[in-house]
């Protein structure tokens, strides 16, 4: 059984029915079931958002350089809002944009 499922027969199953976000990056992957983590939360649950870290979901993007386009992701899940971590600016505000 893969990971994944572990997770949510363990897991409430109100965690199916209420809106989720996650923060994640290319290493949720299970080899296991051969498909990313955010891939297998949305077929289970609401997952509305993902939270990318400062290089992109696959580390793929140039240091202090903020994601302005995540649609590249959209394949990964669709109908998920992927939101940059990074906004660029210097500062103790590290709040992702319309927080």
């Amino acid at each position: 059984m893969n990971v994944y499922k572990k997770f949510f027969r363990l897991k409430d199953s109100r965690i199916r029915k209420r809106p989720l976000a996650v923060f994640c990056n290319h290493t949720s992957f299970d080899f296991s079931a051969g498909e990313y983590f955010i891939r297998a939360l949305a077929k289970e649950a609401q997952l509305k958002k993902v939270f990318v870290p400062e290089h992109g979901f696959f580390a793929e993007l140039q240091d202090q350089v903020p994601v302005e386009k995540t649609d590249q992701y959209n394949i990964l899940s669709p109908g998920t809002r992927f939101v940059s971590l990074y906004n660029g600016k210097a500062g103790k505000d590290k709040k992702p944009p319309g927080y």
